[in-house]
């Protein structure tokens, strides 16, 4: 073992290794001054233990194994930085006590991952921990996977510099208690991303959670929890985006905070769409509140009774994959801004209903039942077949075109119809075939003839 201990500890030049191989112990007991080191500088050591009371900063620690375990730890105050970085594809390996650290965490490695033991007590502690690694063609991963590390902010990034590309890595962090995704961000250049909590919210501070990888997944959990975001930059980028489940499990909770504050989800660099999938059945979620300025599909949804449901984007949305949809005494609100509504045969119920489509409505036997109101609005609208259309309290259709054939039903003891685009005339492609309780000025003008149905 090599020992450096003072209040100041400060390497010029030289490496320091306990022997040729360098698969020795280097402790540094530093004081409030703590550790530095000059480029150039290094330390080669199968553990490095750092016990330091100012701030520590490693600019490069190497092994001939190829992995350096370390452990570290503040040992007064707060507010410190322990900043470790690791060079010739060494590998940095949270383990023995692992690192209690009340302050900053940088760690780094090039061409090497970065992990934990999970067999003993080796969590993380740390107010916030930024974990960077440079892949090399290799493929390497940050696994941080201890369900009792307590980790405040959490940035963490896998870059890909080799020419001929590199395989594929992934980022999985685990945490007992509330964390918040700040600083750059989490990406992935080569694969997924999984970040799971045991305990409290999850929260993206102005900044995203992406897998840029071509069918990359990025999932989200925070157990019994909320998952938010907060800020322009609070964007979970992926082909596949995963919130309080994965592929095997639901984690109950909720998603988003409101229609006006909901989590963005979003297509990865390069990409074209996103796909979504939120809660499992048996870990059914509460209430959703999802927007995209991509296409959103809608793969998979498992919810709680009586939850709210709000998915918009600024583009197309289907939910055609998940069914039917009934929000109980919650409401419901589907939205494709700038695309088509596609909700395929589901029938939709809830309390007050909102839809969206910017480039056509069409229901085909569908059911759509609002206990209280019930809007729509797009372009053009057509409903066929067999389907009803009621509200409790009042109707409102927002349109340029509506046709309605076949034996669909529409009752609500106020239904309004006015024109979506100012100065356009509203087509009605056939008549009504039920009650219709008209309210002015909406439809007809004075001089139209009412509906000859009885109410």
């Amino acid at each position: 073992m090599v020992t450096l201990q003072g209040n100041q500890i400060h390497q010029t030049a030289g490496t320091i290794s306990l022997n040729a191989g360098g698969e020795g112990t280097t402790r540094i007991k530093a004081g409030a001054l703590g550790f530095t080191q000059e480029e150039g500088a290094s330390i080669s050591a199968g553990l490095l233990d750092i016990e330091s009371a100012g701030d520590v900063t490693v600019n490069e620690v190497t092994s001939s194994s190829e992995t350096v375990s370390l452990q570290a730890s503040l040992t007064s105050g707060s507010g410190k930085t322990l900043d470790v970085t690791a060079g010739g594809g060494t590998e940095l390996y949270v383990s023995g006590s692992g690192i209690g650290w009340n302050g900053a965490v940088k760690l780094a490695t090039s061409g090497a991952g970065i992990s934990q033991n999970t067999d003993i007590q080796s969590s993380i502690v740390a107010q916030s921990l930024d974990a960077t690694v440079d892949s090399g063609s290799s493929g390497n991963s940050i696994s941080l996977t201890r369900s009792d590390n307590q980790i405040g902010t959490l940035s963490a990034q896998i870059s890909c510099s080799a020419s001929s590309g590199c395989s594929t890595g992934y980022i999985e962090v685990s945490n007992s208690g509330a964390l918040t995704i700040g600083g750059s961000g989490v990406n992935n250049a080569i694969g997924d991303v999984s970040i799971k909590i045991g305990g409290g919210n999850l929260l993206l501070d102005n900044a995203g959670v992406e897998s840029n990888a071509s069918g990359g997944t990025v999932t989200l959990v925070a157990q019994n929890a909320n998952i938010s975001g907060s800020g322009a930059g609070a964007v979970v980028r992926a082909d596949n985006v995963y919130l309080q489940a994965d592929s095997d499990t639901g984690y109950g909770g909720s998603v988003g905070s409101s229609d006006s504050a909901p989590l963005m989800v979003g297509k990865r660099t390069g990409g074209s769409a996103v796909s979504l999938y939120v809660g499992k059945s048996g870990g059914e979620v509460g209430s959703v509140y999802v927007a995209s300025a991509d296409d959103l599909s809608v793969l998979q949804l498992a919810q709680n009774a009586n939850s709210a449901l709000y998915l918009s984007s600024d583009l197309g949305l289907s939910t055609s994959a998940v069914g039917n949809i009934d929000t109980g005494t919650a409401d419901l609100g589907l939205h494709a801004r700038g695309g088509y509504l596609n909700v395929g045969s589901a029938n939709l119920s809830g309390r007050d209903i909102s839809l969206t489509s910017d480039s056509g409505l069409t229901l085909y036997s569908n059911s759509v039942n609002a206990s209280r109101n019930l809007g729509m609005s797009s372009a053009s609208m057509t409903f066929s077949g067999s389907g009803t259309i009621t509200a409790g309290t009042e109707a409102t259709f927002e349109t340029d075109s509506l046709t309605i054939m076949g034996g669909t039903t529409i009752a609500a003891p106020t239904v309004s119809i006015a024109t979506r685009s100012a100065g356009v005339g509203i087509d009605l492609g056939a008549a009504p075939t039920a009650c219709w309780r008209w309210t002015a000025p909406s439809w007809p003008p004075s001089t139209a003839a009412a509906p000859t149905a009885s109410c």
